[in-house]
């Protein structure tokens, strides 16, 4: 069959645009994935930092400058009148001051050693990317004081 006489009939015209869509949906697909891995996580790279440096100190139990770090409204809020993570603005976030050393000494976390140069550096392009919680809903805290969880039996004691 003749080139011509092919895309002549409507069904290989159809044929044709349909693959041309599929192809170039297939395309966009790959895209996305690789803009969304270049940014950092929140879940997956900046809680675990913050659990093994901060949580001792600034959870409910102790909140150690009225700042508690366990909920993410409350770290991005700070203990006082300034906010503690400015999003898009690292340089206006106070974490990133206290986490920051001067001379080998950083105020945060307190009496301990400082962030390594490479976690500080992920919190801060964190902060600069949004700071956006990423915590799937499925690991997402579903408890409070208003809605305690229910056990199918006792605790053993």
């Amino acid at each position: 069959m003749p080139i011509q006489s092919f895309f002549s009939t409507p069904l290989s015209l159809l044929s044709c645009l349909l693959l041309m869509v599929t192809i170039s949906s297939v395309a966009d697909d790959h895209v996305k994935p690789e803009q969304e891995a270049d940014k950092i996580s929140f879940y997956q790279e900046i809680r675990p930092i913050l659990q093994a440096n901060c949580h001792g100190c600034h959870q409910p139990a102790k909140a150690k400058g009225q700042y508690q770090m366990t909920k993410f409204d409350r770290l991005l809020a700070g203990g006082g009148e300034e906010a503690a993570v400015v999003p898009h603005q690292p340089d206006q976030s106070l974490m990133i001051e206290l986490i920051t050393p001067i001379d080998g000494e950083a105020e945060m976390p307190n009496k301990r050693d400082p962030l390594k140069p490479a976690q500080i550096e992920m919190i801060r392009r964190w902060i600069a990317e949004g700071a956006v919680d990423d915590t799937p809903p499925s690991a997402q805290q579903k408890y409070d004081q208003q809605n305690p969880p229910i056990y199918e039996s006792p605790p053993i004691v």
